[in-house]
């Protein structure tokens, strides 16, 4: 039995979320776990459900949310991982968390932002997760 049988990575368009998936899909390769990867879809700003086109921009955005599920999914693909990709609602923190516990994930891997870089900034999304998972936490630069 591995020490990481199934791995949680979080993805979302930026630099460091290709980064944790990298990582991610490499680990998983190296010890047989399973992957799954995460795209949250945060809850639409208070303004944005004010504002004329408010139903526009949602498809829109949900729209890039499904390609970068699919560009994930092609990516661990092409790395020889089979990656099961989910699209999942709510406060990222929060929903994160939750699945994690819900797939009885191993370990989460999730990417640094750039401004964070050089130290692990207390309120950033890396360290929210880190302190709310029940499970190890992977953060990626």
């Amino acid at each position: 039995m591995t020490p990481f049988a199934r791995i949680i990575v979080v993805v979302d368009g930026r630099p460091c979320g290709q980064h944790a998936l990298e990582a991610a899909v490499e680990l998983a390769g190296a010890m047989g776990a399973e992957l799954e990867a995460l795209v949250v879809e945060g809850r639409q700003p208070l303004s944005a459900s004010r504002i004329g086109g408010a139903q526009e921009a949602e498809d829109a955005r949900r729209s890039e949310l499904a390609l970068l599920a699919r560009i994930a999914g092609y990516q661990a693909v092409e790395a020889g991982i089979d990656l099961d990709v989910r699209i999942i609602r709510g406060s990222a923190v929060a929903a994160i968390a939750r699945r994690a516990g819900e797939a009885g994930a191993d370990l989460v891997v999730i990417g640094r932002r750039s401004r964070d870089a050089g130290t692990l900034v207390r309120g950033s999304l890396a360290h929210r997760v880190a302190r709310q998972a029940r499970c190890p936490v992977m953060i990626v630069s």
